[in-house]
């Protein structure tokens, strides 16, 4: 019985002891991962990161390197969008030439260069460069779309430009957008006349004073040039209204019931309603 006790005790102590090592193994072991996982990421940043920042610096500036040995006059391809004048496409290719021509390759900056020429041609709406065929660089340079002609002496276009009209000389307007105002220009100003219906462009100047007096003639050659409508931000849009009131203004005159000694607006502000004001007084040079 002694032994047999001794026996028990023996065993239970045993696999208390294979307990304890197996413990101390697993506690070893999780020590040694979050060793070796801590060295990976101490490699990881201070080795292969900085490798790999190296390498693309190394990858991006022989790209720059290559492309600017290629910007010289004889490389470059010039193309042109929304340039309306051959006078200013000649220009533009020789200040292109002669950027190229007289600048070192270790002192040209595309970037600098880009706003040199807008500064130098300010139609300019953007300049794009591209390298994809090795040797050749395609140099694209886009214009200001125009919007309309403003007050007979000048181009408002893209990006709330106002230009010479000399620009646009070799413009072929499908019809022009004749704007007079002797407001100062604002976005806001430019938004409203991209609203404005092709069909009012087409048939009348637009004087706009301020958003609620817009005068609008009659481009259109007529037997009577002695009126104009009167309207506003608003109802300007209602091409309905201003056919009728067009419609009302000659059956008075072929009626003889308008005096072509007078001036006439026929104002469109008020919903329902056409006015006719006789003897009203405008300056018709600015309009």
């Amino acid at each position: 019985m002694l032994w047999t006790e001794n026996s028990q005790n023996v065993s239970q102590n045993l696999k208390k002891w294979v307990k304890i090592m197996e413990e101390k193994t697993t506690k070893t072991k999780n020590i040694i991962r979050i060793i070796l996982i801590v060295l990976v990421f101490l490699i990881i940043i201070f080795g292969v990161i900085p490798l790999i920042k190296k390498g693309i610096t190394q990858l991006f500036f022989s790209t720059v390197d290559k492309s600017l040995e290629i910007l010289r006059p004889d490389n470059i391809e010039l193309y042109f969008d929304s340039i309306y004048s051959d006078e200013l496409k000649l220009s533009l290719t020789n200040f292109v030439t002669n950027y190229f021509k007289n600048n070192k390759i270790e002192n040209i900056n595309l970037d600098n260069f880009d706003s040199i020429l807008k500064q130098e041609f300010n139609f300019i709406k953007l300049v794009e460069w591209d390298f994809s065929i090795p040797g050749v660089a395609k140099l694209k340079i886009m214009g200001k779309k125009p919007v309309c002609v403003l007050n007979e002496k000048f181009i408002w276009a893209d990006e709330n430009s106002v230009l010479n009209l000399n620009i646009f000389k070799d413009y072929k307007f499908t019809y022009t957008k004749e704007f007079l105002s002797s407001k100062s220009l604002s976005l806001n100003i430019f938004n409203f006349l991209d609203k404005i219906s092709p069909k009012i462009w087409e048939n009348y100047k637009v004087n706009y004073e301020d958003k609620n007096n817009i005068f609008l003639m009659s481009k259109q050659k007529e037997l009577f040039d002695n009126y104009l409508y009167l309207t506003n931000k608003k109802n300007i849009f209602d091409e309905t209204k201003l056919l009728y009131a067009s419609k009302i203004f000659r059956e008075l005159y072929e009626n003889k019931k308008i005096n072509k000694r007078k001036k006439y607006v026929l104002d469109l502000r008020y919903d329902k309603r056409i006015l006719l004001k006789q003897g009203v007084v405008y300056d018709k040079k600015n309009i």
